[in-house]
């Protein structure tokens, strides 16, 4: 295939096969924590994406399919998928490996911001600046779900206690890092 080029392009092709890999786990397992290392195992080509796609049904497992395809025709995506592959590989055995365990305890953020807390967010300063903009994107993330569900929450009339998030080095990301 001819293959398009441009970061904004590896950024979308690469967004795109994790969110739909990450439906499609979430879809078998809906019980239990997420496991990086299982997206990074479907990353890993397509036929471990489209195996994971004949285990779900549906839109997820149409646009897991469809991912393969494109990674099988286009260079261009495959480099993309095979550079999220490398990225979130990298993360599982570098210095953030730690907060991917699958049996370490999770952080609820519901709960901790329950209480009326002040919450400090520290991400090391030996890290890899790339792992740190992974981790301090999905950070983020996380921060902006739970702000939306304490929002319904609160319009729905439920009294919930103030709350505050502090974190320098969330501070450092730029705006196209988000």
């Amino acid at each position: 295939g001819r293959g398009r080029g441009g970061e904004a392009y590896y950024a979308d092709v690469a967004r795109g096969v994790i969110t739909a890999g990450t439906t499609a786990i979430r879809e078998l397992h809906p019980k239990r924590d997420f496991d990086l290392q299982e997206i990074v195992d479907a990353l890993a080509s397509p036929a471990a994406l489209r195996e994971l796609a004949r285990q779900v049904s549906g839109t997820t497992a149409k646009r897991l399919e469809a991912r393969a395809a494109a990674m099988k025709s286009d260079r261009s995506a495959a480099s993309a998928v095979l550079g999220a592959h490398e990225k979130l590989s990298s993360l599982l055995a570098g210095h953030y490996q730690r907060f991917y365990e699958p049996t370490r305890a999770k952080l609820d953020w519901m709960e901790a911001l329950a209480g009326g807390s002040v919450i400090s967010v520290c991400l090391p300063s030996t890290a890899a600046t790339e792992d740190t903009v992974i981790v301090g994107r999905w950070i983020l993330e996380q921060l902006l779900q739970t702000a939306s569900r304490r929002t319904a929450l609160q319009q729905d009339g439920y009294g919930l206690k103030p709350c505050l998030v502090i974190s320098d080095e969330l501070t450092a990301l730029h705006e196209s890092d988000l």
